[in-house]
């Protein structure tokens, strides 16, 4: 078995040496070096080429999103963000469109070092076998709009009448290939549940507004679920939705280990809509959505799977197809045409 070479960047001695620790105790982890700041990070990278890197976004010198980009273009590298910048929006944003592969937010007054090794070992070791995260320049220079103009969505009344798209580790790169695909008449509402923490939320849905024709926000409590917007699950919270068709949140405890769970939106939202739901699941580790797919398809939805050749992990996607849940399997870059059709031609 192959020992995942990790590289840590962090200002703080203090996280430097308790991320070595934490890291250490895993068989299948070897920490080969350290870096304070980001020049020194920079070279000993290119130096030492780990299979993985941890970085902070607040350092001296070069900054973290400077090195995120840099490793990006220079010696491409899969990297974890662990950083206390919970609500500096604008650098969440640019670590998405920089190929950030995940994130973990570090509490340096209340650690959990039992949370902290499991949540950091598991997303190494996923970063790891996503092998090859960053095969495209700056999201904004990848995935330009389409020129505004109606499609043939705008000719029909669709029997579906809300999508819900969830994924997990890998999401934000595959959200960014799909969604800014879609027209900007878009006949119903969209719901995005990306498995992500609380403020990261915000700066996805505020990167991806920027490259869309579709209106794309965090959802708000007591926002009405209007055609042709996109409305992201805020991260720790789970998204349902009322009577009235208006988005409400709970800190219910995690279903599947996580919140937001796409499959207690879906349960919700079967209530109102019943099967007139189109389920999108993409990349992401374990099972959420697939116990809501189950009910969905019994209401009489349907549901929409990313294939596992273009997954970064085949998690969430397989459960589905293990399930028989699964109309269609189709690559990434298929996805916004393969909902496209569905909504156009739902039999």
């Amino acid at each position: 078995m192959h020992t995942v070479k990790v590289f840590i960047v962090d200002d703080s001695a203090f996280m430097r040496q308790l991320l070595k620790d934490v890291l250490s105790s895993s068989d299948a982890i070897k920490v080969i070096g350290s870096a304070s700041d980001g020049y020194a990070a920079i070279n000993k990278i290119k130096e030492l080429r780990p299979d993985v890197v941890t970085l902070d976004i607040d350092m001296p010198g070069i900054d973290g999103l400077t090195v995120l980009r840099r490793i990006t273009e220079e010696c491409p590298t899969p990297t974890v963000i662990i950083s206390t910048s919970r609500k500096k929006n604008a650098e969440m944003a640019k670590a998405i469109s920089y190929g950030a592969f995940d994130f973990i937010i570090k509490d340096v007054k209340n650690i959990n070092i039992d949370n902290l090794k499991h949540e950091l070992t598991d997303k190494i070791l996923q970063a790891y076998k996503s092998q090859n995260p960053f095969p495209e320049q700056e999201i904004t220079e990848k995935a330009k709009p389409l020129k505004k103009e109606k499609s043939l969505l705008s000719l029909i009344t669709p029997k579906a009448e809300i999508i819900i798209i969830g994924t997990s580790t890998g999401g934000p790169k595959a959200l960014f290939e799909v969604i800014p695909k879609l027209p900007g008449d878009m006949p119903v509402p969209i719901i995005i549940i990306q498995h992500m923490p609380l403020y990261f939320t915000t700066s996805l849905a505020k990167r991806m507004n920027e490259i869309t024709q579709i209106p794309v926000k965090e959802a708000e409590e007591g926002d009405k679920l209007e055609s042709g917007k996109v409305f992201i699950a805020k991260g720790d919270y789970h998204l349902t939705i009322d009577k009235d068709k208006k988005v409400r949140f709970n800190q219910d405890p995690p279903h599947w280990a996580v919140r937001p769970s796409m499959s207690i939106t879906l349960f919700s939202a079967i209530k109102i809509y019943g099967g007139k739901i189109l389920a999108v699941v993409l990349t992401g580790m374990g099972k959420d959505g697939s116990d809501g797919i189950s009910a969905l398809k019994k209401a009489g939805g349907k549901c929409i799977v990313q294939n596992e050749a273009t997954c970064t992990v085949f998690g969430m996607p397989k459960a589905v197809i293990d399930d028989g849940n699964a109309d269609k399997i189709v690559p990434l870059s298929n996805i916004s045409k393969e909902i496209i059709n569905m909504l156009a031609y739902w039999q």
